[in-house]
């Protein structure tokens, strides 16, 4: 069984006392968690630090779902599955809730989603604070994504990407570490939404979680 990050054996309160980027809002803390196992000196495995990574697809990503799950395992990764689990039509922002929820309750660091091109969960899924999802189809914006603008939910269209590589841009995405955050906090965007600050001080823009 491979060690668990560190972060994980300490207490919520030593992660609330000061600034906090989530704000003092429970809906956010479990973000807040999930980021600081993820910055935590975790153990290092063949696929980089070990994560605990919520996946979820509609009908159209269900059987490519079913590789990077098996994957992600292979390679010491925690896969939380939180569906669909057939080919039976549903509808992709149903998942794309599933797995953001859990992430924002501190059940996983990033989010692997994956639907028929990837661009329906990639909007649904950016509409939620504190989500940063991007389309990625090569390894080398799946990494770059990570390190110049911390993206933490990777979209996969099964109908765009074949398997084998599939499975190279998830394990690139997954030990992906953002560089210099002062360097490249000029990506980061301040939102509010319902009075949560989410990053920074103050707001831009307001969003609507409706999807």
């Amino acid at each position: 069984m491979p060690t668990r990050c560190i972060a994980d054996g300490l207490r919520e309160k030593d992660f609330f006392a000061g600034d906090e980027p989530y704000g003092k809002d429970d809906a956010f803390r479990g973000m807040w968690l999930a980021d600081l196992r993820r910055e935590a000196n975790c153990f290092e495995g063949k696929g980089g630090a070990i994560m605990n990574v919520i996946i979820g697809a509609d009908h159209g990503g269900f059987p490519l779902k079913a590789v990077i799950v098996k994957y992600l395992a292979q390679i010491g990764h925690y896969a939380q599955d939180v569906g669909t689990f057939s080919n039976e039509p549903v509808d992709y922002p149903d998942y794309v809730r599933a797995v953001v929820n859990a992430m924002i309750g501190g059940q996983g660091e990033r989010g692997i989603i994956l639907c028929g091109s990837g661009v329906g969960a990639c909007v649904a899924a950016n509409k939620f604070p504190g989500i940063r999802a991007a389309v990625c189809h090569d390894t080398f914006s799946a990494h770059q994504g990570v390190e110049d603008d911390d993206m933490n939910v990777l979209c996969l269209g099964a109908r765009v990407v074949g398997p084998e590589l599939a499975k190279e841009i998830a394990r690139v995405f997954l030990i992906g570490h953002q560089k210099n955050q002062a360097r490249y906090s000029y990506h980061a965007v301040t939102w509010e939404c319902s009075g949560f600050v989410v990053f920074g001080h103050g707001c831009k823009k307001k969003i609507s979680l409706e999807i």
